[in-house]
Order: structure tokens, then C-alpha cells, then sequence
């Protein structure tokens, strides 16, 4: 996880990185019912296309998707309780993940799935800051 945040963070710009955080924090500020709707449609597709992938970036990206997709599954069901920013913020980095035209589109070799790693990244941080105890129950298997 760390290599992939670190990658994104070394070949992306600071204006580059900036840009892409506040396109990243609008969206949280953003998220609705439709959203919501939309990343749970699209995002265990996704997720399985990035864990085929033979590029460690794209691979770790799947997973991580992956485990917040099941953190978004419990926050439904009741099982865990997120406040509402951090529960935004999980659903507008799998937004940013699903669609391919963000800020560097994904069809870009080589580097369309940096600014991704990037806002994933930021995600990750925040929910372990925010979420200790969840960020450790989940994220176990790949830390």
C-alpha cells in the first residue's frame, strides 16, 4: 500500500498533487444517494479488472477498492458506523477510481492510474486516522 502511495507521490507534481486533492474534496463534499448508487453498481467490476492486472499499481488499487467496498457493504448494513465525511470520502475516492476521465485519464500508459493510487491513498490515511480500529480490521490482510 505504501509503495503505491509513495510511486504517486514521487512522479505526480505538487501542483499536479494539489489539484488532484481538490478535485478529490469537492467530490466528497458532493456525494449523494446517486453516487452512492453508482459506485456500488460499478465498483466490484472494477475492482476485479485492477486485481487482474499484472501492474502492482492497478493490482494494489483493486484490493484496496475492494476492502472499502466492503466497508461501504457494512456501513449499510449497520455493522460499522462511519461519520459522514469519512463515509463521503470513501465513496468519492471509488468515484474517482470508476471513472476513467478524471484528472489523468486512465487510458494514459503509464501513468493514468497515478492520480487514482494518489486519491486512494489519501483515503486510506484518512481512514486510518479517523478509523483506527476499523482501518486495522480491514486493511489486515494487506498491511
Amino acid at each position: 500500500m505504501k509503495r503505491m502511495m509513495n510511486k504517486a507521490k514521487t512522479e505526480l507534481s505538487n501542483e499536479l498533487k494539489k489539484h488532484i486533492k481538490s478535485e478529490y474534496d469537492d467530490a466528497a463534499k458532493k456525494v449523494g444517494v446517486p453516487e452512492v448508487v453508482y459506485v456500488l453498481e460499478k465498483i466490484r467490476t472494477k475492482s476485479s479488472c485492477l486485481e487482474n492486472s499484472n501492474n502492482e499499481i492497478m493490482y494494489k488499487l483493486g484490493l484496496t477498492s475492494k476492502i472499502f467496498y466492503k466497508v461501504l457493504i457494512d456501513c449499510q448494513e449497520k455493522k460499522i458506523k462511519l461519520d459522514d465525511k469519512t463515509y463521503k470520502m470513501i465513496v468519492a475516492a471509488l468515484f474517482y477510481l470508476i471513472n476513467p476521465y478524471d484528472v489523468i485519464p486512465d487510458y494514459e500508459s503509464n501513468t493514468g492510474y497515478l492520480d487514482d493510487a494518489y486519491v486512494m491513498g489519501l483515503c486510506v490515511k484518512m481512514f486510518s486516522r479517523k478509523e483506527p480500529e476499523s482501518y486495522q480490521c480491514y486493511f489486515k490482510e494487506i498491511l
